[in-house]
């Protein structure tokens, strides 16, 4: 009987330490990886955590009178990549073509874009996130609407990130006595949200474990390789790295354009009801962001109408009825909304998804600047003085 204490007693100890173990090596690791990099990392299997990235709270903290755009978005931002060109010349994020011409439209005035875009972003993240976007006090966020989250598959795909409901304050009031709220609509109980809060923590194995799966040929090679390994981790300026399968090169593949019409049909549906979960999503950001005095600007993201059109997919009359519907939704207090869903010709699509080519990002990007600055100008915004 006593022996089976010891060993007891031995084992517990024995799986304290290596907890112990698991729980510091992540700290330890983190002044060498760097949160930014650990973030980015995680990314690749929870794209969210760009989110977190430290370098936005350095360019605000760096930039006290600067315009802050929180710009949110899906895949439809960067993908695809440019890979004829050179990185640092590159404009593969519309962020990018945002900040130059605003710079062009708004004169003297310094811009930080804040990018939060990630691969599978909902509406219904980005009112998730529109309450860790009030940290950063932004002048403006730009929320784009892209059709194809109305389709009924897109509440059921693999990109869900309840998560993040972790980011709207516990027994908020803010939407008291609406049945619009994303959260009860979908069950998400307090407790829920209470339990997601550890998720962000969660991010810091995963970004360190896929770090280390990538890195680890140079990192224990030798000791001189790896001083050096290290000193270049901690030089690099850290990019957010996309998934394998945006390395594809960007080409005009008809491919891309080859889908089934019943396919192409309900992944654009015209008709949108008020019951509609993105709608809804939509309605309840619009209507927090009015009642927290936060400027938004929603906009359409384009449509290739002629692709959708030969496919039998696009119904005018369906469509105006819907974009009315979320006119309507958007007529609030510091709530904008601008339809870009026919600002594109065919060859600035680079699939069938609405995916744009290089080209047609610039040109969203230099449609949405000159709405930016009307707005803040209208709003009289201080910085635009100073």
């Amino acid at each position: 009987m006593r022996l089976r204490t010891v060993t007891s007693a031995a084992s517990v100890k024995i799986a304290a330490y290596y907890l112990v173990c698991l729980a510091i090596a992540p700290i330890l690791s983190l002044p060498i990886i760097g949160m930014d990099s650990v973030f980015a990392h995680a990314s690749r299997s929870k794209p969210y955590a760009v989110v977190f990235s430290n370098q936005h709270r350095r360019t605000v903290q760096n930039h006290n009178n600067a315009i802050r755009i929180v710009s949110m978005g899906d895949s439809n931002y960067f993908y695809p990549v440019d890979t004829d060109v050179h990185p640092s010349v590159s404009r593969i994020f519309l962020e990018e073509n945002i900040e130059e011409s605003f710079c062009a439209h708004g004169g003297d005035v310094k811009v930080d874009v804040i990018d939060w875009a990630f691969v599978g972003a909902r509406m219904f993240h980005f009112y998730c996130l529109y309450y860790e976007a009030l940290r950063y006090s932004p002048h403006i966020i730009i929320v784009p609407i892209n059709w194809k989250w109305f389709a009924k598959i897109a509440a059921t795909e693999e990109y869900w990130f309840p998560e993040l409901t972790a980011l709207v304050p516990v027994r908020s009031r803010d939407l008291d006595g609406s049945d619009m709220n994303p959260l009860t609509s979908r069950g998400i109980s307090t407790m829920k949200q209470i339990e997601y809060k550890a998720h962000y923590y969660f991010l810091f194995p995963i970004g360190i474990k896929a770090w280390a799966i990538e890195n680890k040929k140079g990192f224990f090679d030798n000791p001189t390789a790896r001083a050096m390994f290290i000193k270049k981790q901690m030089e690099r300026k850290t990019a957010v790295p996309l998934p394998p399968e945006f390395g594809e090169e960007e080409t005009k593949s008809r491919k891309r354009f080859i889908a089934d019409r019943s396919r192409v049909a309900s992944r654009f549906p015209m008709d949108i009801s008020e019951s509609n979960l993105t709608f809804r999503d939509l309605c309840a950001l619009a209507d927090v962001a009015s009642k927290h005095g936060t400027h938004v600007l929603f906009y359409i993201w384009p449509m290739d109408r002629e692709y959708l059109t030969d496919m039998g997919a696009w119904d005018q009359s369906a469509f105006e009825v819907s974009r009315e519907r979320i006119i309507n939704a958007t007529h609030k207090r510091n709530v904008h909304f601008v339809d870009y869903s026919g600002l594109l010709q065919r060859e600035h699509f680079y699939d069938w998804g609405a995916h744009c080519v290089r080209e047609g990002r610039i040109k969203v990007g230099q449609a949405l600047a000159p709405e930016i600055v009307a707005i803040l100008k209208n709003a009289s915004v201080n910085s635009w003085n100073e």
